[in-house]
């Protein structure tokens, strides 16, 4: 399917960020705003069976968090199954020698975190050389997150770049101008994206909306609900830990989708017709996306996939504006961290998919979704 900007882009504004006023909100990335869940899948597909035709020589690919997790991920699923995926970070980690630290420096939360582990154990044995590293991103602006990340990994790797075939960059949206594009290319870098657009004065074009800040919970009322724990052999990898192989990847999600399925009928079966919502949380949404797409397809559910976030983004009721409705509630990986929730609707049942290991952190903001989705009838939270 070819896809327009119109189908990719609608122009948000960020609330209370100095450094960039704007933010590019898609539609079909199942992060800021409710999509059926194939719909989502199916850009993501696109994306990734592109890149795989035109560079078959990649050998890792580097998803950026927090938004092109699920992207970078499905996008991997296209390539040969020795092929590395591993995302970048914002959880805070312990001091390692092959954990780098770079900038997204328009980003809420600046500082990323990007585990090599894996892959300087494959450089070591040669499992890299004449190999390239494709990093998957949602949008590239500029270039900058990308030279700041590549720049930490030539410092650290420097056999990489002696024996590998460079970076590529692949991306939903790319905004670069001509200019860019072609310094990058210059370098050995190349750009591979859906859709590209001219860069033109968003910073202007979002000026012009007057936006209020997410609302806080003091007056919503709490809810019961459910919390499933699957067993060891259907967690989702943890690509943020030095990174997992194509073939695991794939593997443990099927997996993952299958045992959620059978828990989520132990608890609360799901009908034809009802409208079902599957959440992510923060860098976890790939495993949400994928199960509410099998329950699109088995169940023939109206299903809804987004997910909780760390970007604060203004509220405004102006024809045109995407978002008109959010919420702020506890993370569920660290408290004291505030996360954020857009345009809740009225769901038969609400599940939340989640990886933090911290129990009491994950019933705390369990217990802010069930305020802000205080018309669903059940809600069920999967520990993955």
């Amino acid at each position: 399917m070819k896809y327009t900007p119109a189908d990719l882009f609608v122009l948000a504004k960020r609330y209370g960020n100095p450094r960039r006023s704007y933010l590019l909100v898609d539609p079909l990335q199942a992060k800021h705003l409710p999509v059926s869940p194939t719909k989502s899948l199916s850009m993501m597909d696109e994306l990734g069976s592109q890149l795989a035709a035109a560079h078959p020589d990649v050998g890792c690919i580097i998803g950026f968090a927090e938004t092109a997790t699920a992207i970078a991920g499905a996008a991997a699923m296209h390539f040969p199954p020795e092929t590395v995926f591993v995302t970048t970070t914002r959880e805070p980690r312990k001091p390692n020698p092959f954990v780098l630290d770079f900038s997204e420096e328009h980003s809420h939360a600046v500082s990323q975190l990007l585990d090599i582990s894996l892959i300087a154990k494959l450089l070591k044995f040669s499992l890299l050389n004449d190999r390239s590293v494709l990093l998957i991103d949602d949008e590239i602006s500029t270039g900058k997150t990308a030279r700041n990340i590549i720049h930490a990994i030539d410092q650290r790797l420097p056999l990489l770049e002696r024996y590998g075939k460079g970076f590529v960059l692949g991306s939903v949206i790319n905004r670069m101008s001509a200019e860019q594009r072609e310094a990058f290319a210059a370098e050995g870098i190349c750009c591979d994206s859906l859709i590209y657009m001219d860069e033109n004065d968003l910073e202007k074009r979002v000026s012009a909306f007057d936006v209020e800040q997410p609302s806080g919970l003091e007056r919503l009322v709490e809810r019961k609900f459910s919390e499933v724990d699957l067993s060891e052999s259907a967690k989702i990898p943890d690509a943020r830990r030095g990174g997992v192989f194509v073939h695991d990847l794939r593997m443990w999600l099927n997996a993952f989708v299958e045992a959620a399925l059978s828990a989520l009928a132990s608890c609360r079966s799901v009908s034809a017709g009802e409208r079902v919502l599957v959440l992510g949380t923060e860098e976890c949404m790939l495993p949400a996306i994928m199960l509410g797409a099998e329950l699109e397809k088995r169940v023939n559910a109206v299903v809804f996939s987004h997910s909780t976030t760390r970007s604060p983004i203004g509220i405004c009721s102006a024809e045109g504006y995407p978002v008109t409705e959010g919420y702020r509630l506890s993370s569920f990986y660290e408290a004291g961290r505030d996360t954020y929730i857009y345009d809740p609707a009225e769901y038969d049942l609400a599940v939340v998919v989640t990886d933090s290991k911290d129990a009491l952190q994950r019933r705390k903001a369990m217990e802010d979704i069930t305020k802000i989705f205080g018309e669903v009838r059940d809600f069920v939270m999967i520990n993955a």
